[in-house]
Protein backbone atom coordinates (compact mmCIF):
# COMPACT_ATOMS: atom_id res chain seq x y z
CA UNK A 1 0.00 0.00 0.00
CA UNK A 2 2.79 2.43 0.94
CA UNK A 3 4.73 1.48 -2.19
CA UNK A 4 1.64 2.33 -4.30
CA UNK A 5 1.41 5.70 -2.55
CA UNK A 6 5.11 6.42 -3.19
CA UNK A 7 4.71 5.37 -6.82
CA UNK A 8 1.71 7.68 -7.17
CA UNK A 9 3.65 10.64 -5.68
CA UNK A 10 6.63 9.92 -7.91
CA UNK A 11 4.40 9.78 -11.01
CA UNK A 12 2.69 13.04 -10.06
CA UNK A 13 6.02 14.82 -9.60
CA UNK A 14 7.23 13.57 -12.99
CA UNK A 15 4.07 14.86 -14.65
CA UNK A 16 4.49 18.23 -12.94
CA UNK A 17 8.07 18.48 -14.23
CA UNK A 18 6.96 17.54 -17.73
CA UNK A 19 4.23 20.22 -17.65
CA UNK A 20 6.76 22.86 -16.55
CA UNK A 21 9.07 21.94 -19.44
CA UNK A 22 6.21 22.24 -21.92
CA UNK A 23 5.33 25.68 -20.57
CA UNK A 24 8.92 26.83 -20.93
CA UNK A 25 9.05 25.65 -24.54
CA UNK A 26 5.83 27.47 -25.42
CA UNK A 27 7.36 30.79 -24.37
CA UNK A 28 9.93 30.69 -27.18
CA UNK A 29 9.07 33.61 -29.51
CA UNK A 30 7.91 32.87 -33.02
CA UNK A 31 10.38 34.05 -35.69
CA UNK A 32 8.32 34.89 -38.77
CA UNK A 33 11.33 36.01 -40.80
CA UNK A 34 12.59 32.44 -41.00
CA UNK A 35 9.61 31.42 -43.14
CA UNK A 36 8.85 34.65 -44.95
CA UNK A 37 9.91 33.40 -48.39
CA UNK A 38 8.18 30.04 -48.21
CA UNK A 39 5.13 29.64 -50.42
CA UNK A 40 3.19 26.53 -51.28
CA UNK A 41 2.15 27.92 -54.69
CA UNK A 42 5.55 28.08 -56.33
CA UNK A 43 6.18 26.16 -59.51
CA UNK A 44 9.02 23.84 -60.47
CA UNK A 45 12.17 25.92 -61.00
CA UNK A 46 12.75 24.27 -64.37
CA UNK A 47 9.57 25.91 -65.69
CA UNK A 48 10.45 29.38 -64.38
CA UNK A 49 10.06 31.82 -67.29
CA UNK A 50 12.17 34.38 -65.40
CA UNK A 51 15.25 32.17 -65.05
CA UNK A 52 18.21 34.25 -66.25
CA UNK A 53 16.16 37.45 -66.53
CA UNK A 54 17.63 40.79 -65.44
CA UNK A 55 15.77 42.81 -62.86
CA UNK A 56 15.98 46.48 -62.00
CA UNK A 57 14.10 48.19 -59.19
CA UNK A 58 13.43 51.88 -58.94
CA UNK A 59 11.88 53.92 -56.12
CA UNK A 60 9.33 56.44 -57.30
CA UNK A 61 8.33 59.51 -55.28
CA UNK A 62 4.66 60.37 -55.48
CA UNK A 63 4.02 63.71 -53.77
CA UNK A 64 0.48 62.87 -52.73
CA UNK A 65 1.18 59.33 -51.46
CA UNK A 66 4.86 58.96 -50.53
CA UNK A 67 7.23 56.40 -52.06
CA UNK A 68 6.35 53.55 -54.38
CA UNK A 69 8.38 51.35 -56.71
CA UNK A 70 8.71 50.09 -60.26
CA UNK A 71 10.23 46.78 -61.29
CA UNK A 72 11.73 46.24 -64.74
CA UNK A 73 12.29 42.75 -66.14
CA UNK A 74 14.71 42.54 -69.06
CA UNK A 75 14.45 46.31 -69.48
CA UNK A 76 10.64 46.38 -69.70
CA UNK A 77 8.40 47.85 -67.01
CA UNK A 78 6.65 44.90 -65.40
CA UNK A 79 5.38 46.14 -62.02
CA UNK A 80 4.30 49.62 -60.99
CA UNK A 81 3.35 49.93 -57.33
CA UNK A 82 2.65 53.56 -56.34
CA UNK A 83 1.49 52.70 -52.80
CA UNK A 84 2.13 50.15 -50.05
CA UNK A 85 0.74 46.77 -51.20
CA UNK A 86 -1.09 44.41 -48.86
CA UNK A 87 -2.59 47.07 -46.61
CA UNK A 88 -5.89 48.87 -46.74
CA UNK A 89 -5.94 52.33 -48.28
CA UNK A 90 -3.57 54.09 -50.65
CA UNK A 91 -0.58 55.27 -48.67
CA UNK A 92 2.97 55.32 -49.91
CA UNK A 93 6.06 54.13 -48.09
CA UNK A 94 7.62 56.67 -45.72
CA UNK A 95 11.11 56.27 -47.19
CA UNK A 96 12.80 55.35 -50.43
CA UNK A 97 14.63 52.52 -48.61
CA UNK A 98 11.33 50.94 -47.51
CA UNK A 99 10.00 51.00 -51.07
CA UNK A 100 13.18 49.43 -52.47
CA UNK A 101 13.27 46.75 -49.77
CA UNK A 102 9.73 45.73 -50.68
CA UNK A 103 10.55 45.81 -54.39
CA UNK A 104 13.52 43.51 -53.73
CA UNK A 105 11.20 41.12 -51.89
CA UNK A 106 8.85 41.03 -54.89
CA UNK A 107 11.83 40.43 -57.21
CA UNK A 108 12.92 37.54 -54.97
CA UNK A 109 9.46 35.99 -55.31
CA UNK A 110 9.48 36.38 -59.09
CA UNK A 111 13.01 34.97 -59.42
CA UNK A 112 11.99 31.93 -57.38
CA UNK A 113 8.76 31.46 -59.34
CA UNK A 114 6.53 32.26 -56.38
CA UNK A 115 3.61 33.53 -58.40
CA UNK A 116 1.70 35.67 -58.04
CA UNK A 117 4.30 37.65 -56.09
CA UNK A 118 1.73 39.02 -53.67
CA UNK A 119 2.76 40.89 -50.52
CA UNK A 120 0.83 40.63 -47.27
CA UNK A 121 0.78 42.92 -44.26
CA UNK A 122 2.66 40.18 -42.37
CA UNK A 123 5.37 40.18 -45.05
CA UNK A 124 5.72 43.96 -44.76
CA UNK A 125 5.88 43.73 -40.98
CA UNK A 126 8.60 41.06 -41.20
CA UNK A 127 10.55 43.24 -43.63
CA UNK A 128 10.27 46.11 -41.15
CA UNK A 129 8.84 48.57 -43.68
CA UNK A 130 5.65 49.52 -41.88
CA UNK A 131 7.36 51.64 -39.22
Amino acid sequence: MISNYILLLFSASLLACASENQEEKSEVPFKHHETIHQDSHHLDSTTNPFKGATFKTEAVKNDSLGWGYTIYINGKKAVTQPHVPGVQGKKGFNTKAQALKTADFVVYKIQHNILPPSVTKEDLDSLGVLK
